[in-house]
């Protein structure tokens, strides 16, 4: 049995670090144009993602998915079920948005605040991306630097591939479809965290009728990198629960 990892907008793969050598047969995933993919590739839809990553994993897994990559991993559990053993969603919610139904989402202008920015200072909006994901964590120093460092290894993707994740990210609302999943599922996020916040991990688990949601104390929107002994081992019970099935 294998694990399937996608990370999220605006990085890469390489960013999970050493901590996935840990776990069952790591295929660690880039997003279409990220990391070591073709610059410049779109990303317009979560079913093709899904689509192509359950055939680059090649067999049944469990996937983690965090943030924009847990709403892929999502998908990829709706539409192929026998191959998504297991499902852990780090930092990640079926809907990002706020909506008169959904009162734990971002306001959707952040996420054009962020497609504009895009346009008029490119490498400025991506920092200040990469600042809100520690922002309010107990490390966010010593973690901002770790993302720097692992996501300098490529090069940045595109205007229109991030313009796509964010779309992604605005547009999506896996809600209605989240009675169909049937696999064991794990929700974990940061207490600190500003872009999944722990009502929306807890809401999202009462809708999933109950499975784990471990909000982590102290922890920003990236708990692998600020917590990964204690991240890893929720992750790991997850597995021997899939295993033991």
């Amino acid at each position: 049995m294998s694990t399937a990892l996608v990370h999220g907008w605006g990085m890469h793969s390489g960013l999970w670090g050493d901590w996935i050598e840990r776990l069952p047969e790591p295929v660690a995933l880039d997003l279409p144009g990220h990391g070591q993919r073709p610059r410049g590739e779109a990303l317009a839809s979560l079913g093709d993602v899904a689509d192509d990553f359950v055939t680059a994993v090649g067999e049944p897994a469990v996937w983690i998915g965090w943030s924009l990559g847990g709403l892929v991993a999502l998908r990829a559990a709706l539409d192929y079920p026998k191959d998504v053993l297991g499902l852990v969603l780090i930092s990640s919610s079926p809907c990002f948005v706020r909506r008169d139904d959904w009162p734990y989402g971002m306001d959707a202008s952040v996420f054009d605040e962020f497609a504009e920015g895009l346009e008029t200072d490119f490498d400025r909006t991506l920092n200040r991306f990469t600042a809100l994901e520690v922002h309010g964590s107990t490390t966010a120093r010593q973690d901002l630097a770790t993302i720097r460092r692992r996501v300098d290894r490529y090069e940045p993707p595109a205007r229109n591939t991030l313009r796509d994740g964010l779309a992604l990210l605005k547009g999506s609302d896996l809600r209605p479809e989240l009675d169909q999943l049937e696999m064991p599922t794990l929700i974990i996020g940061g207490s600190r965290d500003r872009l999944a916040s722990p009502r929306a991990l807890m809401a999202t688990g009462e809708l999933l009728s109950g499975p784990p949601v471990e909000i982590i104390p102290g922890a920003g929107h990236a708990p692998f990198l600020e917590h990964a002994d204690e991240v890893l081992r929720h992750v790991e019970q997850l597995i021997d629960l899939v295993r033991d099935a």
